[in-house]
């Protein structure tokens, strides 16, 4: 099989939308080098439209030493998606790939106006927060603001079930 005849069939492969999640962490495995590297580059310049975030959740599987500084900075790119599973598996992504500015960007994506985004670098923060008091303010800032809202109770059960709320007042 040709290299483009490996990247048609992985990039279809990639965009099905009932693949199931061990099919994708095996397709590396199916595909040449050469044929992961250009799906992950042809998805790195994709912008109109810009790459969905079940593709871009499935390409960490296809990294190779070559092209993860590409990945990384599809990723980057995709922080500022529209669609908010490709900014959640953005993130998740760079934290997969051991991004050395993640704390800082799951920081700024606390703002963000979707829970499942937010819920994603609260799960990146806790971790830090107990040896870094400024995230844990920051980290109660955020569970005080969206306490009580539908629209982030995966964020604040996160953070509840961290301890990290506000103290309560006898």
């Amino acid at each position: 099989m040709s290299v483009e005849e490996e990247v048609r069939e992985l990039r279809e492969l990639l965009e099905t939308e009932d693949l199931v999640p061990g099919v994708a962490l095996t397709a590396a495995d199916k595909f040449s080098t050469e044929a992961r590297d250009t799906v992950i580059a042809e998805t790195a310049g994709q912008f109109d439209p810009p790459p969905s975030g079940r593709l871009l959740a499935r390409l960490l599987p296809l990294v190779t030493d070559a092209s993860k500084s590409v990945l990384i900075g599809a990723y980057l790119a995709s922080l500022h998606s529209p669609d908010p599973p490709a900014r959640r598996a953005s993130l998740e992504g760079l934290a997969a790939l051991g991004y050395p500015q993640i704390a800082d960007l799951a920081l700024a994506v606390l703002r963000d106006d979707d829970d499942s985004v937010v819920g994603s670098a609260v799960q990146i923060l806790v971790p830090l927060a107990a040896r870094d008091e400024h995230i844990r303010s920051l980290l109660t800032g955020l569970y005080a603001a969206r306490r009580g809202d539908p629209d982030f109770y995966l964020t604040t059960t996160m953070l509840d079930a961290h301890g990290i709320k506000p103290e309560e007042n006898p």
